[in-house]
């Protein structure tokens, strides 16, 4: 095993398995295993650091005293060419891009303070007791039969660190690449992507005002946005780039049905608004 090869050939590194699923098991089992008393760092499996990646977050760090939260540049390392069509889904800006559903963001050259959900789970470095204070990551990714108890990750951290008084911090030169196979490059990928966030963002708002929908509003607020949709989305992708309306359209719809699946979900399981709405969802010794 490759993994077991590389744990041997540097002493410093553990490998440790975490039998429960969801990404919020992971997390937090790595807040327990986690040596440091100070700084942690979450990455993904398919990024790769540019040099001195870490040495340039801890020196980020030790520069502000007032932060809690690094992030930086997530660049694409694309597979093959990307389609014309992801074009509806970027957002450009005075020299910043984020394109959110292959969770890219570069917010140009200047370092600066940021909003704490501009930071990416992908390269997420926080101060441990921020992290604990504020009661851990939110559900995040589970199987598809675990779906409804999906929730919103490292943004409802962030969030709850915002309502703390917490900062976080942009450093252009914490950069890495993130691999984007042809794979994500496909309208049913981002119908797919859209459909989780459509999920994680009912979870946001129950848990922001500490209860669900009716059926009856539910079903309203669905065919509400159904039909927002179509002039939102004309704006969004604008009059020269018309034509790429349709596939906007199909997946943020996508995104809107995941939002009433949850919703329907809640409503069927008291049980699981109880679980949406816990304090918080890390246990440590």
């Amino acid at each position: 095993m490759l993994t077991e090869q590389f744990v041997r050939t540097c002493p410093n590194i553990r490998y440790v398995l975490e039998h429960q699923r969801g990404l919020l098991y992971c997390r937090h089992r790595g807040v327990k295993e986690s040596r440091s008393n100070n700084i942690l760092v979450f990455i993904d499996d398919d990024i790769i650091a540019e040099k001195n990646y870490l040495e340039t977050i801890l020196n980020t760090f030790e520069e502000h005293n007032d932060i809690v939260l690094v992030g930086g540049k997530v660049l694409p390392d694309f597979e093959t060419y990307p389609p014309y069509w992801i074009k509806a889904f970027e957002t450009q800006r005075e020299g910043t891009y984020i394109l959110s559903f292959l969770s890219l963001i570069d917010l140009g050259e200047n370092a600066n303070h940021i909003r704490c959900d501009f930071v990416f789970g992908c390269s997420f470095s926080i101060k441990k007791d921020a992290l604990v204070h504020c009661g851990g990551f939110n559900p995040d990714s589970f199987p598809l039969d675990m779906l409804k108890y999906r929730g919103d990750g490292e943004t409802g951290l962030c969030y709850k660190l915002e309502r703390q008084g917490y900062k976080a911090f942009y450093n252009p030169w914490t950069v890495i690449r993130h691999k984007v196979p042809s794979s994500r490059l496909t309208i049913e990928y981002f119908c797919k992507r859209a459909y989780m966030e459509g999920v994680s963002w009912s979870f946001t708002g129950i848990r922001k005002i500490g209860r669900t929908s009716s059926y009856i509003t539910t079903e309203l607020y669905f065919l509400f946005y159904i039909f927002a949709l179509v002039p939102f989305g004309l704006y969004k992708v604008g009059l020269r780039s018309i034509s790429l309306f349709p596939v906007y359209y199909k997946v943020m719809l996508n995104f809107f049905k995941g939002y009433r699946f949850h919703r329907m979900e809640v409503l069927k399981d008291p049980g699981l608004l109880s679980y949406v709405l816990k304090d918080t969802f890390m246990t440590l010794p």
